[in-house]
């Protein structure tokens, strides 16, 4: 058995992996792992272990991971394989990583980093800097991880590799995303995209569409569906489970935000069952999520509050502190409506402080639900404080936005600031008609009921 017959079976596992074929893969890579014990063939013993370890990975089994990864580590180190040494040092930091725990994820990206820059590898050098970089978005330090994904980016042009300089402009602009600065973000967004698409890479185009659905989603409805169902289409294409259910998913918020509950449901449906099959904790944590914001609008708040709980749960598994955040202000905002408002103020105080740290549209939208609790109460200088620096943080998001100012309008009306409120309400009505929601929507439902207090 020769190793160009091994090397065509690995790139059979590779292909049944990248399609979600599990079962295929495994059978695949037991098999090379077999012949390649038969033949005392290490390199090809461990490429096969640390393949059958991420197939761990993709059903969520990190203590298996790990083994199958250590395990490979051992042979590559046995036969001097540096590179493959480096290759793996970055798999079991990205299982950290998965698992929650940053800092063991930064001691195995830099070991690997110091084989490559021993071996002269740039492109896998600008490889584990952005996973570096990944880790600080990750823990919410969008500066830091700027920071790394530049130093990518850098090597990627000095090197040419354009596959990587595609990857590493999508990143930078997920973190103008996350800071509200929606068209940089679709600056960079476009810029990896025409890269993708020239170099015939489908699958990061798939992804990068699913960016830029995102970035539609706060300001253009009609073309968020057209971005989204482009990047479905590529992705079913590829047999890409995963990013599969993500696309369904997105799909399912324009429908929510439409005010279409229904046909959201569908499609939430839809994604969460793929993510269950293929035990994406991550993204079944975002369909919960979903779930439960459509489940307060049609007001089964004690539904939606266990819904919230399910993500909060998966989300504290896996150590995602940004989405952890948002659901924090999301049942800080269900417990306004259960009137539990200690528990309401707590949590929407912790959610601030996390969301203030990676998302600020989230942080400006939670500052807007503590402060309408505060001017109930009477505490009008604080809660018009929240309000002021709130409105900075949420106005690029434009259904938020809307939202927001209802938030505003109310609070405001209660500490006699008549004209702001109706202000408020004039704004949040332009931003209904341009989005074009329904009257069912979470925002026409906030429209409606300021506009009964103003004018009763």
């Amino acid at each position: 058995m020769s190793d160009i017959h091994l090397q065509a079976l690995m790139e059979l596992g590779e292909i049944e992996l990248a399609q979600s074929q599990y079962k295929a893969a495994k059978d695949v890579y037991e098999q090379i792992l077999r012949l390649a014990l038969e033949k005392k063939n290490r390199f090809f013993e461990g490429l096969a272990i640390q393949n059958l370890g991420a197939l761990s990975l993709n059903h969520g089994d990190f203590k298996q991971a790990l083994q199958f990864y250590h395990k490979a580590l051992s042979l590559y180190r046995e036969g001097q394989y540096l590179e493959q040494e480096g290759t793996v040092l970055v798999l079991i930091g990205n299982v950290y990583q998965d698992k929650g725990d940053s800092e063991a994820a930064l001691q195995f990206y830099e070991r690997s980093l110091v084989i490559y820059k021993d071996l002269g590898h740039l492109i896998n050098q600008g490889v584990v800097l952005e996973e570096i970089g990944n880790v600080f978005l990750e823990k919410g330090d969008n500066d830091k991880a700027l920071e790394f994904y530049q130093k990518a980016l850098k090597i990627h042009l000095a090197v040419g590799s354009k596959k990587h300089e595609g990857i590493v402009l999508g990143n930078i602009g997920g973190i103008f995303n996350n800071r509200g600065n929606l068209q940089e973000a679709l600056s960079y967004y476009q810029k990896a995209l025409k890269i993708h698409q020239m170099i015939g890479a489908r699958s990061n185009e798939g992804n990068i569409l699913g960016l830029m659905g995102g970035v539609y989603a706060y300001i253009d409805h009609v073309q968020a569906l057209s971005y989204y169902e482009r990047s479905l289409a590529i992705h079913r294409e590829l047999g890409r489970k995963e990013r599969e259910g993500m696309c369904l998913g997105n799909i399912g918020n324009i429908y929510s935000h439409q005010g279409n509950s229904e046909k959201a449901l569908q499609y939430y449906y839809m994604a969460l069952e793929i993510h269950k099959k293929t035990e994406d904790k991550r993204n079944q944590s975002q369909v919960f999520g979903n779930i439960g914001d459509l489940l307060k609008g049609m007001k089964e708040y004690e539904k939606a509050l266990s819904y919230n709980q399910k993500a909060l749960q998966l989300q504290r598994e896996i150590g995602a502190k940004h989405s952890e955040g948002i659901t924090l202000g999301n049942m800080g905002d269900l417990y306004v409506e259960l009137g539990r408002l200690e528990e309401a103020k707590k949590l929407l105080h912790e959610s601030i402080v996390l969301c203030d740290q990676s998302i600020v549209i989230a942080a400006g939208v939670f500052r807007g639900s503590l402060g309408g609790i505060l001017a109930k109460e009477g505490r009008f200088e604080e809660s018009f404080e929240l309000f002021r620096i709130g409105e900075e943080q949420v106005k690029s998001h434009r259904m938020e936005y809307g939202k927001f100012l209802c938030k505003k309008g109310e609070a405001f009306l209660l500490g006699n600031g008549l004209e702001t409120a109706k202000e408020a309400l004039r704004k949040s009505k332009d931003i209904a008609d341009t989005l074009a929601v329904k009257n069912g929507s979470e925002l026409m439902k906030a429209i409606s009921a300021l506009e009964k207090r103003l004018y009763p």
